[in-house]
């Protein structure tokens, strides 16, 4: 679906919004018709914060309609949200929006949902690292479980000797570390196909000091 373009008809529309919890700065426009629905929003504003929402399904996103300067952050810290204002993906984008926004503001917060806080232990790290500094590993690369209910990580290592390998698993605790080799790269690793150019999908949790050749 797209939504920018390069000329506004009478019924496009110009929306500044911004992620929860970010700051005016990282606020981004999209251009929509306003005759699309809440729910058609919802997938333009999926698809403009790609990767960082390629975990979660379009309906886990909420919007609310604000009206905040967009040259500070103290209005913003301000802010209360409220479940029941939440914007209705049935309805229209005109059926909020009479009159055109205001230039110079932030028009819709979005709340993507909570993901699980999947645990990285002190043991996991050590082994990595000592992983890391090893020859024969060309890359190790990690991402979350996509189940909502899955406390583990995809973590995989690319060895250039997977003979040498014992076994083609290690379990760390409840992690499980597997061992890929060099010749088949990611086909076996399971990691959703994405843009040459967009990061693998890693997680605040992960130590950056073993990130290897991303």
């Amino acid at each position: 679906m797209s939504a920018d373009t390069n000329t506004m008809s009478a019924d496009t529309i110009e929306l500044f919004c911004l992620v929860q919890g970010n700051t005016v700065a990282q606020a981004f426009t999209l251009k929509i018709n306003q005759n699309k629905s809440i729910g058609q929003l919802k997938e333009v504003i999926k698809m403009k914060k790609t990767p960082e929402f390629n975990f979660f399904a379009v309906d886990q996103v909420s919007l609310w309609k604000v009206q905040i300067q967009g040259d500070s952050d103290e209005e913003l810290n301000k802010l209360k949200l409220h479940k029941e204002d939440q914007l209705l993906s049935m309805r229209k984008i005109s059926s909020y929006f009479t009159e055109k926004p205001l230039e110079g503001y932030i028009h819709i917060i979005v709340e993507p949902p909570e993901l699980p806080i999947v645990p990285w232990s002190d043991s996991l790290e050590s082994r990595l690292c000592q992983l890391y500094a090893s020859d024969n590993i060309v890359d190790i690369f990690w991402g979350q479980n996509l189940k909502e209910d899955d406390t583990t990580w995809r973590i995989y290592v690319v060895t250039r000797n997977l003979l040498c390998q014992s076994e083609k698993t290690e379990k760390i605790g409840d992690q499980v570390i597997n061992f890929i080799a060099v010749e088949e790269g990611f086909a076996s690793a399971e990691i959703p196909p994405q843009n040459p150019h967009d990061p693998l999908p890693t997680w605040k949790k992960t130590p950056k000091k073993i990130t290897k050749g991303f």
